[in-house]
C-alpha cells in the first residue's frame, strides 16, 4: 500500500512538472516610448518629431515648454495619432521668432492612453 502511494505520488509530481515547464508563458515587454525632434532649430522653420512604443491608436499631444510657457505643437492642427507598432511621425514649426526664446527646451508627448516621453528641442538665435 506504502508502495503505491510513493508511486502515485511521484507520478502526480512529475505531471505536474511537465505541466508547467510546457505551459506557455506570454511575457510581452511593453516598449518605453520615446520622442526625438529634428530640424535646423531656427524659429518658423520646420520642426520634425518621431515617436515609438506608444500604445497602437494613442492620440499623442506634443507640447513645447519654453519657460514654463507652454505651447502646443503638432501636425499642422491635425491629431497625432501612432500607428499600429506604436510609432508616429509628426512635422510642425519651430515657434515664430516673435515668441522663441533661444535654449534647450523640453519637449512632451502625452498620449491618450497614459504614454508619456520627453526630449529636448533646440532653439537658435534668430
Amino acid at each position: 500500500m506504502k508502495g503505491k502511494r510513493i508511486f502515485w505520488m511521484i507520478a502526480i509530481g512529475l505531471s505536474l512538472s511537465v505541466a508547467v515547464s510546457f505551459s506557455p508563458v506570454s511575457q510581452a515587454v511593453a516598449a518605453q516610448p520615446s520622442i526625438e525632434a529634428t530640424g535646423p532649430g531656427i524659429a518658423g522653420k520646420v520642426l520634425k518629431v518621431t515617436g515609438s512604443g506608444f500604445a497602437p491608436g494613442e492620440v499623442v499631444e506634443l507640447v513645447l515648454d519654453m519657460d514654463g510657457v507652454p505651447i502646443i505643437v503638432g501636425k499642422k492642427g491635425a491629431a497625432i495619432a501612432a500607428d499600429a507598432g506604436g510609432r508616429f511621425e509628426a512635422e510642425t514649426n519651430y515657434p515664430h521668432k516673435l515668441v522663441a526664446v533661444p535654449g534647450s527646451w523640453p519637449l512632451s508627448a502625452t498620449g491618450d492612453k497614459g504614454s508619456e516621453a520627453v526630449c529636448q528641442v533646440e532653439i537658435k538665435k534668430p
